[in-house]
């Protein structure tokens, strides 16, 4: 398993962090125990930025980049950089999506759209925010590896039977997917 890139970075900021905290307390501080608290915590958080570690407790088997690789390239890819954007998916089959969104916000209006077989979205929100709209004929499964972020499936109802899945996998670093 390859880490991607952003995750190589940002889990090294904050091992690089949380070890110069901890060599300012042990050099120029006598040794107390709750100034490394805050240095481990950086540490095990950048390690696990790099390791891939899921919000299930387990590693992740593939990386995004791998997974998206699996989407194809027959899907749409839509990126948001110091931007937005709102893609809408009236009344046409939708087969599954990439999106990006980079310091920007995407949001996917798919209340309208027709889903007649299982489907992926994948997300990945670097300190920024996707918003995905579905309709209400749909089952979702929801995978993630939120990092300072979250992932809120906030869509009620159970599982339809019969119906469609529409499965969202989202990679967030500071940042947050909701469904709706």
């Amino acid at each position: 398993m390859r880490p991607r890139f952003w995750n190589i970075v940002w889990g090294a900021i904050f091992i690089l962090m949380g070890i110069s905290i901890a060599g300012a307390v042990f050099g120029w501080w006598a040794f107390v125990m709750w100034k490394l608290i805050f240095p481990a915590i950086l540490i095990v958080i950048g390690v696990q930025i790099i390791r891939g570690h899921n919000h299930n407790g387990h590693y992740a088997e593939q990386t995004y980049e791998e997974m998206y690789r699996q989407a194809g390239t027959d899907k749409p890819r839509y990126e948001a950089t110091f931007s937005g954007q709102t893609i809408q998916c009236d009344n046409q089959v939708f087969e599954g999506v990439v999106l990006e969104a980079t310091f920007g916000s995407l949001r996917l209006r798919l209340d309208r759209a027709i889903i007649n077989q299982d489907v992926t979205i994948y997300c990945n929100v670097t300190f920024g925010a996707v918003e995905v709209f579905l309709p209400s004929d749909v089952n979702v499964q929801v995978q993630g590896t939120p990092v300072f972020g979250g992932i809120n499936n906030q869509r009620r109802g159970g599982n339809l039977e019969n119906a469609p899945v529409v499965t969202i996998v989202a990679n967030c670093s500071f940042g947050g997917v909701e469904i709706r």
